[in-house]
């Protein structure tokens, strides 16, 4: 999760990207863009609608040699009305890792039925009821597939997302019922957290990552942190990270994984310092 999206680019790009597997990654090069950048999206430039801002995941498209970038939910933290989108850019890499050549290609603003997307919570977007998503958008990972449409990990829901080529809403793939935010009498709650909700993902911890396997076949999204439900006394003693994998076609869940963070103990251990206590 970025809290802010707006502002330069910079883009650490590392010899494993193109390089044989290595036992180390190497930082090679970086560039960046002014932060007063705007994008092609074309839309009102008040309040920053047209400020270039890259910054939740980045594709690679071997195809055509360029980067997608996707932005998160924009400034404010959810405050402010900003369209969720996508960039396509090239950059040139040379032989040493040294980057340069940065050139905007393409902006794809989301939207469903011809209305943008919002990074408004909940509460504040047009529907206004913390019970139902809408059109609030909290974009994270970011998958490109072979027919050029796009997967998006969502933090808000938490959902995964497609769109085509041009943004447009074409599903969303079904959440496990276990992963929805519930209050006590199971009303889904998009909004508020502990102690208000008592089960499913904690707030604004929902996908944060995305991938997809070499055959295309399942994509793999990774909530941000235990679920609120799970660890004594609530999720933020779980060291238990879900991992839900989906087949494509059909947007429905084949199963749950888990992934078991390093203890609170271990880390005071292994990294020097002042030692995290039990509410870090």
């Amino acid at each position: 999760m970025l809290r802010s999206t707006i502002g330069g680019l910079a883009l650490a790009l590392f010899t494993s990207l193109a390089a044989p597997a290595m036992s180390a990654i190497v930082y090679t090069g970086s560039t960046s863009f002014a932060g007063n950048a705007t994008d092609l999206s074309g839309m009102d430039p008040a309040f920053g609608g047209n400020r270039l801002s890259i910054g939740s995941d980045l594709w690679y498209d071997s195809k055509t040699n360029s980067y997608w970038g996707n932005t998160d939910r924009g400034p404010g933290g959810g405050l402010i009305d900003f369209a969720p989108r996508v960039h396509n850019f090239s950059l040139d890499i040379a032989a040493d890792g040294s980057v340069g050549g940065y050139v905007l290609l393409k902006t794809v603003v989301f939207k469903k039925d011809g209305q943008p997307f919002t990074g408004l919570n909940p509460r504040l977007a047009p529907q206004g009821d913390a019970s139902v998503l809408g059109l609030s958008f909290d974009p994270e990972g970011l998958v490109v597939l072979k027919n050029g449409n796009f997967l998006v990990a969502d933090e808000y829901g938490p959902s995964v997302y497609e769109f085509d080529k041009d943004g447009n809403f074409i599903r969303a793939f079904a959440t496990p019922g276990n992963l929805l935010p519930k209050e006590a009498g199971g009303t889904p709650n998009f909004v508020d957290g502990r102690p208000t909700i008592r089960t499913g993902r904690q707030d604004n911890r929902g996908f944060e990552g995305i991938s997809i396997s070499p055959d295309g076949k399942t994509v793999y999204a990774v909530l941000q942190d235990p679920l609120v439900n799970e660890g004594n006394p609530d999720g933020r003693r779980s060291q238990n990270v879900r991992i839900v994998a989906y087949d494509v076609a059909t947007g429905t869940s084949t199963g749950q994984f888990i992934y078991q963070l390093e203890s609170v103990a271990s880390i005071n251990t292994r990294v020097p310092g002042e030692e995290f206590g039990p509410n870090a």
